[in-house]
């Protein structure tokens, strides 16, 4: 990635179109748990859920980590949980827990919304490589959500590349992960979706 040129910045991170017509950066990890059936639970349950119901939203400002019915959080009737949200997603209803990416099974990204505005072909379903620069460990991972922030991955691609997967304390904070995006291209197992 040595032939590259910077296409825009994010919150002081070069976002870089390299000769391949890939797209890169380098920075921290956030870890994601949307789309775990046990990512967020009512407050009243009692329930562990994986992550703060904060990051799903709330009453006032509106739900977008969870699905709603009518304005209001639809909990799984099998588990207590609320049905946690990825903005890619598969078949079946929307109260299917199934229909979107476990963030404790499949590897993916939360790519910024900027990047999908002003980058054509970064769709949900894209190819994406990251790569751990501290330990060199580089896994091929699926884009598989949408959200303002950049450096941010599913608990399952923390676990591959070696960081604590908590959604709650997991990650890293050091900017030693390159995420390398391949516009156009579909990550093996998925196809091409519109954001």
């Amino acid at each position: 990635m040595n032939d590259r040129t910077i296409i825009k910045v994010i919150n002081g991170i070069n976002i870089y179109e390299n000769s391949d017509g890939s797209i890169s950066y380098t920075t921290c990890a956030n870890v994601d748990g949307d789309g775990s059936p046990y990512c967020y639970a009512p407050l009243s349950s009692g329930l562990s859920a994986l992550d703060f119901l904060a990051n799903a939203g709330n009453s006032k400002d509106g739900w977008w980590g969870i699905v709603t019915i009518e304005g209001t959080p639809y909990i799984n009737p099998s588990t207590g949980y609320y049905v946690s949200t990825t903005s890619l997603q598969l078949e079946g209803k929307i109260t299917d827990q199934n229909r979107y990416i476990n963030s404790e099974i499949v590897p993916y990204i939360v790519v910024p919304s900027s990047i999908v505005r002003s980058v054509k072909g970064v769709v949900l379903g894209c190819k994406v490589l990251l790569t751990n620069t501290e330990n060199s460990v580089t896994i091929p991972v699926v884009c598989a959500d949408i959200g303002p922030n950049i450096g941010e991955l599913s608990m399952a691609a923390a676990s591959q590349l070696g960081l604590p997967n908590s959604p709650k304390n997991g990650g890293t904070e050091k900017h030693i992960i390159t995420y390398q995006i391949f516009p156009g291209i579909a990550a093996d197992g998925f196809s091409l979706q519109p954001s």
